[in-house]
């Protein structure tokens, strides 16, 4: 699909609008080729989410757009609202155990039901939206028997290196499967036509290593942060089991680092695992610098056969980034307790750093949007401004997440706020400790607060390759409220 089959229906924040709504969305989702079941799903979801802002706003003159972006395996519906501010946290989660207790939160559940991602994002004065995402039903590389016993390594092929073509996926599909059974953390490797898509769209930018016979041997991509940013993530990464100790990794890496430094990124990080050093020695080798630790990102389920069949517990990544260009001086707003930490971490990234005394927030309403990956249990919370009602904000979104399942919860704040400081202790008494920071690129740096749910957590399981880890790790562990407890109680 193109942007030219985009469509948007503007309508009344009003019961009466429903029908319009559904009617829209089903169009578009038959066109799309949706199965009549699928299309049932979406149109209920709608209604549903429509539902939400009506049974919450008081506002006469509200509207709500529906815009409707078909692409080639996916279809996504943006549903924002214009009129007086809505406080989502106070709608209560609905409880199927429970279903006639909380029948308010019932339009959010089956929302978030009908669609494979539901996105909840407050653009300020752009309004409030939701991004709701149906994928087409497509194909998963087929599942193929484990050996009964582990491959014999080989000599590694001479290969080169180039963007994903749409006739590889199938065989990058396979790579992962090889590599990770059914548990890597994107669900989108394992669907060819997926995985193509979303490098036509450039919302992902692939490599691949193959040789003159054409055999894939690795993946590894880029995911952009965003449209404008110039900044991403480096990973989706890997490589047939048999070929692992031929640098097959490390130069698709380096690959796809010259590749953004050419396309003008400010810089690319990294989320290398713990439970085996070897990502953490390959972004050593490429200047990634560690600026963070990121306790239970991922579940426990993710494998790396041959490697860490089984993990213990979720699994942590070090955050590290490399740089491509030369950062520019900008004040920084960070609470006073992690001043000195902070001061640090600059210093070891080699990154100018000026901190400055905050001021209250002259905004009443921040600009934030959560995202929940429910498949990993895991979710980030962003605020992009902070407003009068930032604390509050968080507080409801925590609550909501927790009765989604969540067991992590990452807090981004833009350090470029002058406001920042004012809420330390909000984050604090709400669970929060110190995670690390993310370098940025037009958007500024980032801090980023860890909330692992009450869960004990082992840090002697994590595995790390350097020094400086190591010394975040301790300066992060020594700020664990569930250990501080546990320390005050004995």
């Amino acid at each position: 699909m193109t942007t030219t089959d985009a469509s948007q229906l503007i309508i009344p924040a009003r019961l009466r609008s429903i029908p319009l709504a559904r009617a829209h969305a089903r169009t578009v989702a038959e066109q799309s080729g949706f199965a009549p079941s699928a299309c049932r799903a979406i149109e209920l979801g709608v209604e549903e989410a429509v539902a939400q802002f009506i049974g919450l706003t008081d506002d006469d003159t509200a509207t709500l757009g529906l815009i409707c972006e078909p692409e080639a395996t996916r279809l996504i519906l943006r549903l924002r609202y214009h009129g007086l501010p809505l406080d989502f946290s106070r709608w209560p989660e609905y409880d199927p155990d429970q279903p006639e207790a909380y029948l308010e939160g019932l339009s959010a559940y089956l929302m978030r039901h009908a669609f494979d991602e539901a996105h909840w994002r407050n653009l300020g004065k752009e309004g409030q939206e939701w991004r709701l995402v149906k994928f087409l039903a497509t194909p998963r590389v087929d599942a193929e028997p484990a050996p009964v016993t582990p491959l014999e390594p080989k000599p590694t092929p001479a290969f080169t290196i180039h963007r994903l073509q749409a006739d590889e996926a199938l065989a990058v599909s396979r790579c992962f499967y090889a590599s990770y059974g059914y548990s890597y953390v994107y669900d989108f490797v394992y669907y060819p036509d997926r995985l193509a898509a979303l490098n036509a769209s450039d919302e992902l930018i692939s490599a691949v290593a193959v040789t003159t016979d054409g055999e894939v041997l690795g993946h590894a991509a880029l995911i952009p942060a965003g449209a404008e940013t110039r900044t991403g993530e480096l990973g989706v990464a890997a490589t047939l089991p048999r070929y692992r100790s031929g640098g097959v990794a490390r130069q698709l890496s380096a690959w796809l680092l010259d590749w953004a430094a050419r396309q003008g990124w400010h810089g690319v990080n990294v989320n290398a695992v713990t439970s085996h050093p070897f990502t953490q020695h390959i972004g050593v080798r490429l200047n990634f610098r560690p600026c963070g630790l990121l306790l239970g990102l991922a579940p426990a389920s993710l494998s790396f056969h041959g490697i860490a069949d089984r993990l213990r517990q979720r699994e942590s990544c070090v955050l590290a980034y490399h740089a491509l260009q030369p950062p520019s001086a900008r004040a920084l707003y960070p609470p006073l307790r992690y001043q000195p930490l902070l001061a640090r971490i600059y210093d070891w990234l080699d990154r100018p750093a000026s901190f400055a005394p905050g001021q209250a927030p002259t905004a009443m309403t921040s600009r934030w949007e959560t995202t929940a990956k429910g498949h990993l249990g895991t979710a980030i919370i962003t605020l992009r401004q902070l407003g009068q009602d930032a604390a509050h904000i968080v507080a409801g979104q925590l609550l909501d997440l927790r009765r989604q399942g969540m067991e992590c919860v990452l807090l981004y704040l833009n350090l470029g706020d002058p406001a920042l400081p004012t809420f330390a202790a909000d984050w604090e008494r709400l669970g929060f400790h110190f995670a690390g920071v993310m370098p940025g690129g037009d958007e500024g740096d980032w801090l980023i607060l860890n909330h692992l749910l009450q869960q004990a957590f082992d840090y002697e399981r994590l595995v790390l390759a350097d020094d400086w880890s190591r010394e975040l790790l301790a300066a992060i562990e020594a700020e664990d409220p569930v250990l501080q407890t546990l320390a005050r109680c004995g």
